[in-house]
């Protein structure tokens, strides 16, 4: 049957962060929530690119349904990365959610069609926790699994 979502496949979410204590508690607050969602994570921009692509070391990476995305990593490529996903055909950009430090960051990402939300990034792990349960929901609506 055409056009029904396949509701036993995998969900697979790239999370593109360079900070390894943020990546961390983000792969554990998802495993708590037993959130169904597989989590891949890049350090880069380029690398990002590459897995979404599916090209050099990640030619055989999954189809990601969300991109979690940290605007602001030390080499600054979190704007670099939305305008070469600008370029792509908007069918194959998943649905983005940045992430940012910065207040102004937050907002030239919205600018992007694809950025389904942008978010000062929170400084309490509650507040995170509830920022990772927002990015499940998201995900998995975009799979047509019951958020």
């Amino acid at each position: 049957m055409t056009g029904l979502v396949n509701i036993d496949r995998k969900i697979h979410l790239l999370h593109v962060e360079d900070d390894d204590g943020d990546a961390f508690l983000t792969a554990r607050a998802f495993k708590s929530m037993d959130a169904g969602i597989e989590l891949h994570r890049v350090t880069g921009g380029q690398d990002a690119l590459q897995f979404l692509s599916r090209t050099g070391p990640y030619c055989d990476a999954p189809n990601v349904q969300c991109v979690l995305l940290d605007l602001m990593m030390a080499n600054g490529d979190g704007l670099w990365l939305l305008d070469r996903l600008s370029e792509l055909d908007r069918i194959k950009v998943p649905p983005t959610i940045v992430v940012s430090g910065d207040p102004d960051g937050v907002a030239d990402s919205r600018k992007f069609q694809f950025v389904s939300c942008s978010v000062v990034k929170p400084d309490t792990n509650a507040a995170f926790e509830v920022l990772l349960e927002t990015v499940r929901r998201i995900t998995m609506m975009r799979v047509g699994k019951v958020a």
